[in-house]
């Protein structure tokens, strides 16, 4: 009689196949993170000490860049100028700010003008740096920002620790990734942002749509990245969400003139028009280096008229889609799924990013949320999913599992514009992708359900 054992292999389920796979997947990372880490981090830490990561020289005669943080450092010099001897003088106009920037980076000198875009709040942070030198800002800074990346991680998982202590290992690559060595290498301010986010998204999950509102006040730091909250805030927590960010606009508007002055908070419109609009200022916001849609049409082969125009209706489409999205298919969505609110996040922050008017390769931090809320949903128990969706599940996992390691791609290339298109191109559509999955993953539970209703 001839007994028939069953192949271990005939046993392994999608499940437990992508289980593996991502286990791979993460040893795999962190065995290339750590060789990262000692072929350039004695490098990186000689960078600090020597200041170079601040300025980098480009000429014998002492003409350098500067890293953004060096700037950010520069206008709080100039605000502190402001508050302690020249009480009227403007905190953005681009040749003083230049001439703090040459007293920051003594002996070397800037190359161009420079300017700053950043609503008056950013003061309120960047003032009080001013009494600490370029080094010991930049590392106070930094740690700040990195608290903030920690703190998203947390507000973000902290529920699912208890049941799936794993996912603190699966989060690794989220501080591991160029986006994240980049904001805490040259000082980016976008981990703020990226916390308050967060942190409002956390707020409206647990129904708390004021303070959601409140807290999502404070995403004005960064304009053109507020939208991402302010659009689920409103059509979800409506009128309690519009109060909280309301009173967080007013407690803002307040700081910021005793901060800057009145005059001041004029000129900052002044200075984004100049920059965005006339683009007086020279070496400023080039599209090249950006890494968007609209970097993606400037890089075309061929010439495409008026590109700002096209992107720009692009952004308008993008965020008229996130209002149809929440306001029609979320309402339907919460009925069938524990997690309709993380997918419809997911589908609408990725859109806003990718087609924002004003993002570089650093700005996709903020992907840190949709990676995370996608990774927890296309993990949790098959049984519930037909097999399509377990398949869409499935690759969901795998591309989040990735975004880190596709990130580190753009580092193979030296950022210019004969590169531009590859360097936008490579985010673009990893993001894009995970987007579409998305969506069909959101239009085949509808579809399910209203397939068991007709039966």
């Amino acid at each position: 009689m001839k007994i028939n054992i069953p192949s271990p292999l005939h046993q392994i389920t999608l499940e437990k196949f992508r289980s593996l796979l991502v286990c791979f997947i993460l040893c795999a990372y962190l065995i290339f993170s750590l060789a990262i880490t000692h072929v350039f981090g004695n490098r990186l830490l000689k960078q600090v000490v020597n200041g170079f990561i601040y300025v980098r020289p480009i000429a014998m005669s002492g003409v350098s860049d500067i890293s953004d943080f060096t700037l950010i450092y520069a206008s709080g010099l100039l605000n502190w100028q402001r508050f302690t001897k020249y009480h009227d003088i403007d905190i953005y106009d681009p040749f003083l700010l230049t001439q703090n920037v040459t007293r920051a980076i003594a002996p070397m000198h800037p190359i161009e003008i420079y300017s700053i875009q950043y609503p008056p709040m950013l003061f309120l942070l960047t003032t009080p740096l001013a009494q600490l030198n370029l080094y010991n800002a930049w590392l106070l800074w930094s740690i700040g920002t990195s608290f903030c990346v920690a703190i998203t991680l947390f507000v973000l998982i902290c529920n699912f620790i208890k049941e799936r202590p794993y996912l603190l290992v699966s989060v690794v690559p989220c501080f591991g990734n160029i986006p994240f060595l980049h904001n805490f290498i040259i000082g980016q301010s976008t981990p703020i942002e990226l916390a308050v986010i967060a942190i409002s998204f956390k707020l409206m999950l647990n129904s708390s749509y004021f303070w959601a509102g409140f807290v999502a006040g404070a995403s004005l730091f960064k304009i053109q990245f507020a939208p991402i909250i302010l659009i689920p805030g409103i059509c979800v927590g409506k009128s309690k969400f519009l109060y909280g960010c309301i009173l967080m606009a007013l407690i803002e508007a307040m700081l910021s003139i005793y901060t800057v002055g009145w005059g001041n908070v004029l000129n900052f419109v002044k200075a984004n028009y100049l920059c965005e609009v006339a683009r007086s200022y020279i070496g400023l916001n080039d599209i090249w280096s950006m890494s968007n849609f609209r970097s993606i049409l400037a890089g075309l082969p061929w010439t495409i008229p008026n590109i700002t125009l096209i992107s720009s209706a692009a952004y308008i489409i993008v965020c008229l889609i996130s209002f149809v999205l929440w306001l029609r298919v979320y309402p339907k969505l919460k009925k069938i799924s524990n997690y309709a609110f993380e997918l419809i996040a997911s589908v609408t922050i990725t859109l806003q990013v990718i087609f924002s008017m004003h993002l570089y390769y650093y700005d996709y931090i903020l992907m840190s949320i949709p990676a995370i809320w996608l990774y927890l949903w296309s993990t949790i128990n098959d049984t519930n999913y037909s097999g399509a969706l377990k398949l869409i599940r499935f690759f969901i996992t795998i591309l989040v599992i990735l975004l880190p390691l596709i990130s580190w791609l753009s580092s193979l290339t030296t950022l210019s514009e004969s590169t531009l298109l590859l360097n936008a191109l490579r985010p673009f559509l990893a993001c894009g992708a995970l987007v579409c999955l998305t969506a069909l993953a959101i239009i085949l539970q509808l579809k399910n359900t209203k397939n068991l209703h007709s039966l």
